[in-house]
């Protein structure tokens, strides 16, 4: 069994935590990862290490579920969301307006923080933008 560093640890520590907190199995954790099935409980039993990607990769998915999804409320994290769409991938806001049905001058207040959204328009942007995204991982994959 090899020295585990304290980075190591704590890394172990936070996918326990995803583990008891979340429920989330080491299996569902590979797969949103992109690991090889039993790399994580290889890993976790001391018997293999993570590459340098991997075990960044896993850092960073720990911390953004472990602390951002309770850091950010969820109107900021829809207007990342939108700014991501907007800024990033040049969406216009009269794309988003059709994806979604929801007027243009409403997406862009609410993304400027000017004017909140009904909960049921904050579901129909959040759903469609979502899927948005969900559309441009997969063809870069």
């Amino acid at each position: 069994m090899m020295d585990m560093s304290s980075e190591e640890n704590n890394l172990r520590d936070s996918i326990a935590a995803l583990e008891s907190r979340y429920h989330m199995t080491t299996d569902t954790i590979e797969k949103m990862l992109g690991f090889r099935e039993g790399t994580l409980l290889r890993y976790l039993a001391g018997e293999d290490n993570l590459d340098r990607k991997e075990a960044g990769n896993l850092f960073m998915f720990c911390e953004i579920l472990l602390d951002g999804m309770t850091a950010v409320d969820n109107d900021e994290r829809l207007r990342a969301v939108l700014d991501h769409l907007v800024e990033l991938l040049g969406m216009t806001y009269q794309t988003l307006s059709i994806f979604s049905n929801v007027a243009e001058h409403e997406i862009k207040d609410f993304r400027e923080s000017k004017k909140p959204l009904s909960s049921e328009m904050k579901y129909r942007l959040a759903v469609k933008s979502y899927y948005l995204l969900l559309t441009i991982v997969q063809n870069q994959e």
